[in-house]
């Protein structure tokens, strides 16, 4: 019996909540499941539809990655208005502001993160709401500003009429991606839905059903009296099913633009060196430069890695200053990735070797559309060390075991640490400050053996 109430508890509340949600809300296409909450909405479809479409072409946007989330926003009461920057009443959105923060979150890693009032939204999340208002688009009473929706007790729940017409009627056609001559810019395809929609809706027969007012469009007479069911029309469900696959058609088309505008990524650009902090690069003494990149869209990449600034000398081969080709993984992350590694000793591509001080190494990735990675840079040392190889006992000894090592040469401007080893075994390791004269000591030392103390 307890368990049975708490059933029951759960079905009203939900109930309550969904009624309070959609009460006076206002929808392009059907958000909401309908009529019950087990049914797809009208957005759900297209959306499931139009990542099926752009899978193969865009792997990230496909249902083996981030489609599902994508579709996934495109739909629900509480996404609805979230897509409309929060205004139940609002038949437009925040497209804009939308795709410049999935660019920005992409570009921190953030994929599929929560809204919280720390944390942000992930870029996928972000673009599926960019993917709901250019289906919105192809909706008569967005385009020429009609509110309309749901209103609490007063039946029939969904008010606009070609959406319910839509809703309860939905048929796939076929998706033909709409690409414009910016492949880039998914605001152009959702405004040119919007266009598309406006120019048809504005002339007969249409007008009989909507016109233009101002600041708001209404419906011809101040009635809403399109066709509300299949078969009524055949002139009306011809117009319900060119804008379902309108917004099938420019959807798949901005999708397929933000895919081919994501930019490929780095992350954990390294120079490893044994001894310091930054990295000391001599001919004797290598470095290891590591790195991972990572691709949404296309395994092609090209790696850039010069010194000093982006456009400055190439380094190891002449084809890091004008990209080198490179072919990724199949990834988890993102569909493509992978990790380099290269040991570098500071060649330079033209067979030079940097001058004596602080560098920067400069690297970034393009890709196959021509985007551009941030630019990743790591400072490292350039410079001949001095290298003295003394005994234990020598002059450098003040007592058994214990070596004291005293400079006294003024430094470089950028000087790395000293370091005692033996063996290439790190057994001191001191930072040495401008000008500074040091004593370096270590003990433990065993009887005849030879130690190497390395001073940039």
């Amino acid at each position: 019996m307890y368990i049975k109430i708490e059933k029951i508890l759960f079905v009203i509340k939900f109930w309550f909540v969904f009624l309070i949600v959609i009460s006076n809300n206002t929808f392009g296409w059907w958000s909401a499941p309908f009529p019950t909450p087990f049914d797809p909405s009208t957005h759900f479809s297209l959306s499931q539809n139009v990542i099926d479409s752009v899978a193969v072409e865009c792997p990230d946007m496909g249902p083996n990655y981030f489609g599902n989330d994508v579709r996934n926003i495109t739909s629900g009461v509480l996404d609805d208005t979230k897509s409309h920057g929060g205004n139940a009443q609002a038949n437009d959105g925040p497209a804009l502001q939308f795709w410049t923060d999935a660019l920005l979150e992409y570009k921190n890693f953030n994929f599929l993160g929560v809204e919280t009032p720390i944390t942000k939204e992930g870029a996928y999340l972000k673009i599926g709401r960019v993917v709901h208002l250019t289906e919105d688009m192809s909706v008569p009473a967005h385009v020429i500003n009609i509110l309309h929706g749901i209103e609490l007790f007063h039946p029939p729940w969904l008010t606009d009429n070609f959406e319910a017409n839509a809703s309860g009627n939905y048929s796939l056609i076929g998706v033909i991606p709409v690409r414009l001559i910016d492949p880039k810019d998914p605001l152009e395809v959702k405004k040119a839905n919007y266009d598309n929609t406006f120019a048809i809706v504005t002339n007969a027969p249409w007008t009989q059903y909507w016109q233009v007012g101002d600041p708001n469009g209404q419906y011809t007479g101040g009635t809403d009296t399109f066709p509300r069911n299949l078969g009524e029309n055949a002139a009306a469900d011809a117009l319900v099913a060119l804008q379902l696959a309108n917004a099938r058609n420019y959807a798949a088309g901005a999708l397929i633009a933000m895919s081919k505008s994501l930019p490929p990524l780095i992350k954990d650009f390294e120079i490893e060196h044994l001894y310091s902090i930054p990295a000391v690069i001599t001919p004797n003494m290598s470095g290891k430069i590591s790195f991972k990149v990572y691709e949404n869209r296309k395994d092609t990449v090209t790696i850039f890695m010069t010194i000093d600034n982006a456009k400055g000398e190439a380094i190891m081969d002449p084809s890091y200053g004008t990209g080198k080709s490179e072919t990724l993984k199949s990834g988890t992350v993102l569909p493509w990735e992978d990790s380099f590694s290269y040991t570098w000793d500071g060649k330079l591509a033209n067979g030079q070797y940097p001058s004596n001080g602080l560098h920067t190494l400069y690297m970034h990735v393009v890709d196959f559309d021509g985007n551009d990675s941030t630019v990743a840079t790591h400072d490292f040392f350039y410079g001949t060390p001095q290298v003295l190889t003394c005994l234990p006992y020598g002059n450098y000894t003040s007592y058994p075991n214990t070596m004291t090592v005293g400079f006294d040469r003024p430094m470089d401007t950028h000087s790395p640490s000293i370091t005692i080893d033996k063996n290439a075994n790190l057994l001191y390791q001191q930072w040495i400050a401008n000008n500074e004269a040091v004593s370096a000591s270590i003990t433990g030392l065993a009887d005849d053996e030879t130690y190497t103390i390395t001073v940039p």
